[in-house]
């Protein structure tokens, strides 16, 4: 019954959150990071997708895994003691998301507000009394933690989705890679300490609970409460040695681990102010580090999408076309059509602009297993419903510097142009 009574209590406090004007307000951030990635998507070698709808699905998503992850925080007992300077974590980690979509994480915005409560500790520095943030370090780490593993899950299941096709050149070659990038608002209720007795009906927790305990004196007397609270998540990647699935669960993985050993952290640094700073270090270093393999992993791999030495490459495959109808997949190599050899895109377009009414294509797939695929039906397009690598694409992003796009470059470059 206890566990009831603290799901419906969850989805009270939750509930409020979504009616506020800063659950919109991350809504409408969200949309414009959506908007931006359309803006990326150059090339139009994947059906554009529509903000709208994306948005929609975002924020259902966000709802979903803020409920699980508040009735987890909950049951579990990861309280947090507030303080005025914990409302500075959304607006740290949007202002270092302008300098990069992947700085939208609490662990770097935490990191800061750690640091500057180190240092405002109420010391004395040559006879000048420093203030106290009186910031829950440990409380927070646990929160972080937590709101990694939700944004793992988001990343499991639909991290993949809508990849972005970006084509460009590595060592002179011309490649095919994808752009992950997803943001989601969450509305979701922390545990708050809270210093005092309370009137009313309370729901008693066993023993055991919380898992961590506060660091207050025997004879304080407090209680918890569930605080309705906004937040958002972002996820972005680029590949080009992975498939966009393949990419997310790896990412999935490695954050869900990075995750439970920060609420570890958490656990034990309450009364150890030495594991707390280890803790800290590990969440800003470990998360970055995590982004720093990934692309070091990327450089060192083959990219998956290169050009053939003879066919084309198919890279996407449109819906309900003649190509999906058949079965193509993206990395196919197409060889042939209706008997003629398809050396390159010239061979390639002079074939498709013959009037034939019917196709047999002789295409070789990812794992170098050649079929034969006919199409019998009458044809009054000259598409296949397909786009293909290019030899010589007009290249957008450079290989070197893909990872350094953020919106300020973009801001800057904008009002460069302006000047001039």
């Amino acid at each position: 019954m206890i566990v009831l009574e603290i799901i419906h209590l969850t989805l009270l406090s939750t509930a409020k959150a979504v009616f506020t004007s800063a659950y919109f307000l991350v809504i409408v951030f969200v949309f414009y990071m959506l908007r931006k990635s359309q803006v990326i998507n150059l090339y139009g070698y994947k059906e554009r997708f529509h903000s709208a709808n994306q948005l929609i699905e975002s924020v259902l998503q966000g709802i979903v895994i803020g409920v699980m992850g508040s009735v987890v925080m909950v049951i579990v007992g990861l309280p947090i003691k507030l303080s005025a300077a914990v409302l500075l974590l959304l607006p740290i980690a949007i202002i270092l998301s302008l300098i990069h979509p992947r700085f939208l994480c609490f662990s770097y915005a935490l990191g800061i507000l750690a640091c500057f409560s180190f240092i405002l500790n109420g010391q004395n520095y040559f006879g000048i009394n420093m203030p106290n943030l009186e910031i829950d370090i440990s409380g927070l780490m646990a929160l972080v933690g937590v709101l990694h593993l939700m944004e793992a899950i988001l990343i499991y299941f639909v991290g993949d989705k809508n990849p972005i096709p970006i084509i460009t050149k590595k060592n002179n070659k011309v490649i095919m890679g994808y752009i992950l990038q997803r943001f989601w608002p969450i509305p979701f209720s922390i545990l708050a300490l809270n210093i005092g007795t309370i009137d009313g009906n309370v729901i008693d927790m066993p023993s055991w609970w919380p898992i961590i305990k506060p660091a207050l004196d025997m004879n304080t007397m407090y209680f918890f409460a569930l605080l309705p609270i906004i937040s958002a998540l972002g996820y972005r990647t680029i590949t080009f040695s992975y498939e966009p699935k393949e990419k997310a669960r790896a990412s999935s993985m490695k954050l869900s681990l990075y995750s439970i050993v920060l609420i570890l952290f958490a656990m034990f640094s309450v009364h150890n102010p030495i594991i707390k700073i280890i803790g800290v270090m590990y969440m800003v270093i470990a998360h970055e580090g995590i982004m720093q393999w990934d692309q070091l992993v990327e450089h060192i791999k083959k990219p998956i999408y290169t050009l053939p030495k003879q066919g084309v490459r198919v890279i996407s495959i449109q819906s309900n076309g003649i190509a999906d109808k058949l079965g193509m997949e993206v990395g196919d190599v197409i060889h042939r059509i209706n008997g003629i050899d398809v050396k390159d895109t010239k061979d390639y377009k002079e074939v498709i602009e013959e009037n034939y009414n019917f196709f047999t294509i002789d295409v070789e797939k990812k794992d170098g297993k050649k079929v034969q695929l006919d199409y019998q039906m009458l044809n009054t397009s000259k598409n296949l419903g397909l786009n293909y690598l290019p030899e010589n694409p007009k290249i957008i992003y450079q290989y070197e510097t893909l990872n350094e796009f953020n919106l300020l470059h973009i801001i800057f470059k904008k009002l460069k142009k302006e000047v001039k």
